[in-house]
């Protein structure tokens, strides 16, 4: 008995999670706000560009020539830093094109 309740509960549970009823679901718009750089601080901009700049020079410098003091840099420290370059190049556009609110 208690077999077959289990049973009847996990059948039901399964069909409600594979065949949710769609008309029963309400989803609701949510207005964001318009895009904004309110309270970044464009120091942190500034910052991030000239250390991943020289991060950037001194991880290909050190995969790509044999200089003395470089240090050992495999391909994932370059995706690291170039993946980072373009991410905050990225930022730095949506900083010119976004609206600061007064």
């Amino acid at each position: 008995m208690a077999i077959h309740r289990l049973h009847h509960l996990h059948n039901s549970l399964v069909r409600k999670l594979l065949r949710p009823d769609l008309g029963k679901l309400q989803i609701e718009k949510v207005r964001s706000p318009a895009p904004s750089v309110e309270g970044f601080n464009l120091d942190y901009l500034v910052l991030n560009i000239s250390g991943y700049t020289f991060y950037a020079i001194y991880s290909s410098l050190g995969y790509f020539t044999d200089m003395e003091g470089a240090g050992t840099v495999v391909i994932a420290d370059l995706v690291f830093v170039y993946h980072g370059i373009v991410m905050i190049a990225i930022e730095a556009v949506q900083c010119c094109i976004y609206e600061v609110p007064l």
